[in-house]
């Protein structure tokens, strides 16, 4: 951009204070595997995963794409269906990405499988950043641990499984 009386104006497709932003380009976002990636259904708030990133605006034309995945002997494959949302940006470096509920695979009841997700960034809602794995898992079905590569999801040894849900191993579901 230029700057006149103290102020950049700025190229198109520019913005920010001092036009440093590219709109046309996808935000760089931290695209790491870590224990980050993994959220625990059973503890928490799992439909709005953060994506930590630089380069994003916050604009109407920003979008977060959500595309659906599995696991398949540890490794993360999409399943090429996604949709969009609206992101929601929480600091300079933080976006909040909503999962929409009517979307989850939890509503087929079973807990014993995790729930995988690529989400990525746009600025403008066509040029998208790299994605960020999320997976959603049930601890009281599931342990998940990550290493660099690779997602390893186990059932727990000490429950059983009755109609798709996760029950204490001395619980009367178990032992009728």
């Amino acid at each position: 951009g230029d700057c006149v009386d103290g102020k950049c104006v700025c190229y198109p497709d520019f913005t920010d204070e001092d036009c440093r932003t590219n709109m046309s380009a996808s935000p760089l976002v931290a695209t790491d595997l870590s224990k980050d990636s993994l959220c625990d259904a059973g503890q928490g708030d799992c439909n709005n995963p953060s994506v930590y990133c630089e380069n994003f605006v916050n604009s109407a034309q920003s979008k977060c794409k959500v595309e659906t995945a599995q696991l398949v002997n540890g490794t993360i494959q999409s399943t090429g269906s996604s949709y969009t949302t609206s992101p929601q940006l929480q600091n300079f470096a933080e976006v909040k990405c909503p999962i929409t509920s009517s979307r989850r695979k939890r509503s087929t009841g079973d807990s014993t499988t995790p729930t995988v997700y690529l989400i990525s960034l746009s600025n403008n809602g066509e040029e998208f950043s790299a994605s960020v794995p999320v997976i959603l898992y049930d601890s009281s079905c599931l342990t998940c641990t990550t290493n660099e590569s690779l997602v390893i999801c186990e059932l727990r040894s000490d429950i059983c499984i009755v109609s798709g849900f996760c029950y204490s191993d001395n619980s009367t579901a178990c032992n009728p």
